[in-house]
Parts: structure tokens; sequence; C-alpha cells
């Protein structure tokens, strides 16, 4: 399965999960917690470190991703990548690394 038929199929759309991209393209679904601070540590830890975020201006969400996965040894994730484009969310020459959660923007604020 390539990468744009992985974009294609992701929901996104889906307002109480948090949807959670590998590098190697596994997606997978998890349950929001109710207390704000358990959202915060279930983030940090899906990423793998402090947080970064990256918003999705014509969707309402927010792509969560570590802020360091750049500057140790990484993998990139192709399908993060691709979907962080297509939202012009990130330049053509960028890209996004590690495991990412997408999340509604309503949450963090």
């Amino acid at each position: 399965m390539s990468i744009f038929s992985k974009t294609k199929d992701l929901k996104l759309t889906n307002t109480e999960k948090i949807t959670i991209i590998c590098p190697d393209g596994e997606i997978n679904y998890a349950d929001i917690p109710e207390d704000g601070k358990d959202l915060m540590s279930a983030l940090q830890e899906t990423v793998g470190g402090y947080i970064e975020v990256i918003p999705f201006v014509s969707t309402g969400k927010y792509m969560v991703v570590n802020e360091m996965a750049k500057l140790s040894p990484h993998e990139i994730n192709r399908v993060a990548t691709a979907i962080a484009r297509d939202s012009c969310s990130i330049s053509k020459s960028d890209y996004i690394a590690g495991t990412v959660a997408i999340i509604e923007r309503s949450l963090l604020l």
C-alpha cells in the first residue's frame, strides 16, 4: 500500500480519539483521557518527549510531534509528512520525524 493510499484512508474526522501515526506507517487510535494533565502526559508518552504542535488551519486539528525528533537519530514519518504537506502546515522541503498524534485543536486550548 502506498503512502498516498494510507493518507486517503486515514480517518481524521474522529473527534473522540487520538490518531497515532508511527514512522513505519502503522496507524492506531487511542481514547482521549478525560483529565487535561493526563492528556499532556499521554501525548508526551506517544511522541517520546516534549511536544511541538503543528496546526492544520483548515481542519481545526493539531499534529503533535516530539520537538527534538530531528535532533537525534530518527525515522522520517512519511505518512505524517504527506499529511502535513498536503495541509500546507510544513514546507515541501520539510519533513516530520518519529511518531505523531493528531488531535482536535479544542483539546489543547
